[in-house]
């Protein structure tokens, strides 16, 4: 049934999600200004022209009586030291409260086995999996479709033959794509000033260099690397490129539907973005 809001006497029709009772109403500000704190003269808002006094600014005396967040989530139970519970047939246990701050849906965490003792990367491929399993999403991303992207392009640019760029190219395989990426989320979180610096040991390169970079890697990985770079893509490079003013973001709008709807499947918002 459509529920519906009264406006200047007459009944309109309304989103879903609204009480019945839901009723428009003005809000009239308060007739005096805030008061303003007091700051050192040469100190100004950054909206306001220099030579001008700050804009007044009112407040609403309104109050709104919200219901209480009563919305419940399922959550694993743990010990003292926080280690997952499980009952006798080795099914984690779980309880459910009032649903105030977020967390991982256990739904989510169920399917994909995932418990505070979980890897890093099983965490990773949760998020962004290798492969396609039967019954997944067709907004789903891959890193298995990422690597045939990149391979696409190489091949649409004649690498590996006469007279084509990169003469030693072979293609990517999954894994390696995989590799790159954890690489980009490394140098975020421990920068040099190139990426090729992580390509050679420690020993050589006590600050910027990294064993286990070059252990993957080697020291063919900057080449490696460049062609990564060259040929990567989160988009199919046999599709037609449209209009940028009607997809501003084609080059990676499948990866940003994906992630909107992993998101959506992985967290449960905390209560105050539910009201």
């Amino acid at each position: 049934m459509q529920k519906t809001i009264e406006a200047e006497g007459r009944p309109e029709p309304v989103p879903n999600g609204f009480p019945s009772t839901a009723k428009r109403r003005q809000l009239i500000q308060n007739p005096t200004p805030i008061t303003e704190p007091t700051r050192p003269s040469n100190m100004r808002g950054p909206t306001v022209p220099d030579g001008e006094d700050e804009f007044k600014k009112f407040d609403f005396p309104d109050l709104f009586d919200c219901p209480p967040f009563t919305e419940m989530s399922e959550i694993y139970e743990t010990d003292r030291n926080g280690k997952v519970l499980m009952d006798r047939q080795g099914k984690i246990q779980t309880t459910s409260e009032v649903w105030y701050n977020g967390r991982a849906k256990s739904e989510w965490l169920k399917k994909h086995k995932l418990t505070n003792a979980s890897k890093p990367s099983s965490w990773f491929e949760a998020l962004l999996p290798l492969k396609r399993n039967a019954g997944d999403p067709v907004s789903l991303v891959t890193i298995n479709e990422w690597k045939t992207y990149a391979n696409k392009k190489a091949m649409l640019a004649n690498v590996g033959v006469a007279g084509g760029i990169y003469k030693d190219w072979k293609p990517f395989p999954p894994k390696e794509v995989q590799q790159y990426l954890a690489l980009y989320i490394f140098q975020g979180l421990s920068p040099s000033p190139q990426i090729k610096m992580k390509f050679v040991p420690q020993k050589e390169d006590p600050i910027n260099g990294s064993d286990i970079c070059f252990k993957i890697f080697r020291r063919n990985g900057d080449r490696r690397h460049k062609m990564f770079k060259a040929f990567f893509s989160c988009q199919d490079p046999l599709k037609a490129v449209p209009s940028k003013k009607t997809h501003p973001n084609f080059k990676i709008d499948p990866f940003l539907a994906h992630i909107q709807t992993v998101s959506m499947e992985a967290w449960d918002l905390e209560a105050k973005h539910q009201l």
